[in-house]
């Protein structure tokens, strides 16, 4: 069996547990939730009073009167079949609607990882290259500013500044490049930050390292140093973080789509959540579980691919 194979495998078995526990903990949010999903529909039937016949027929229709393990196990079946049942809302198929707004989500989520990832490993290299100088001083003030800030704040300033007074780009929407700009900083500021601490204090430590130590001697430009020795070295670390925020990014859609007014998943779930719609929060809330483990595993095949020790390890 191939490392790559392996690697799947360990993955997939160790996902198990992780995706029983969230899917039905995705599963009971529709049942603790505040609230009668069979008085929703009713209300939506028009019915605002129903009587106790009315309302015992509608949770019948739902399955709400069976018991509740039958109900996660059925519902289960039919999530991992591709089938997630229609809104109690809106009646629309969920998976239609998750087909259709989820392109738009991991769009903005690969953009703002992609952001983050650039910004914040240029300005942790430089940073440490100038460590203790202005330079170092200044990006170390603007990481902590970032992570200090919260998501929302950031937004409406950037919308203040730069939709209201500048009139430079636009306040919402998802259109043309204008409008992905505030919405992928707002997404990666905080992650950008995170990589950009990480990236200086991994510059600092191999910089004294003797493989650097004797590129210097040999005379090597400092960009050469820092491309081909100490980024090369950082990878690892930088692959590990990468994947394990990018869930966190995927999450922080939700709040950044809001209030932008992106057509995609998390504004979704946003609006299901005020709506009550239980049955779409279920499958958004196990779709993004299902994300998590998946991208765990394509942190590990990428590290495997950027580092051979590891490839040995996992056969050993």
């Amino acid at each position: 069996m191939t490392n790559v194979a392996v690697t799947v495998l360990i993955r997939l078995i160790a996902a198990v547990p992780v995706l029983i526990g969230a899917t039905f903990a995705a599963f009971l949010l529709g049942i603790a939730a505040p609230g009668d999903p069979a008085l929703h529909v009713l209300a939506q039937q028009g019915i605002h009073n129903p009587g106790p016949d009315q309302v015992q027929a509608a949770r019948e229709a739902l399955g709400l009167n069976r018991p509740l393990m039958d109900q996660y196990t059925d519902w289960l079946s039919r999530f991992f079949r591709g089938d997630m049942g229609v809104s109690i809302i809106t009646g629309k198929s969920i998976a239609a609607e998750l087909a259709r707004t989820l392109p738009v989500t991991l769009t903005l989520a690969a953009l703002a990882l992609a952001f983050a990832m650039i910004v914040g490993v240029i300005s942790g290299l430089i940073a440490g290259h100038f460590k203790d100088t202005w330079v170092d001083h200044a990006g170390r003030f603007g990481a902590l500013l970032l992570l200090s800030v919260p998501g929302f704040w950031l937004a409406i300033v950037l919308i203040l500044v730069f939709s209201e007074h500048l009139r430079w780009l636009p306040t919402s929407g998802w259109t043309d490049w204008k409008s992905v700009i505030l919405p992928t900083f707002v997404l990666g500021a905080g992650t950008a930050a995170i990589m950009s601490r990480m990236t200086r204090a991994y510059t600092i430590s191999n910089l004294v390292e003797p493989y650097v130590i004797a590129a210097r001697g040999r005379g090597l430009p400092s960009g050469v140093i820092a491309g081909d020795f100490v980024l090369r070295n950082m990878l690892v670390p930088l692959i590990g973080l990468a994947g394990t925020y990018l869930g966190g990014i995927l999450s922080g859609t939700v709040i950044v789509e809001y209030i932008f007014a992106i057509p995609g998943a998390g504004r979704f779930a946003y609006e299901s959540v005020l709506r009550r719609d239980y049955t779409a929060i279920q499958s958004y809330v196990a779709l993004i579980s299902l994300a998590y483990v998946g991208i765990g595993i394509l942190t590990d095949l990428a590290v495997q691919f950027v580092d051979p020790r590891v490839r040995l390890e996992v056969t050993r």
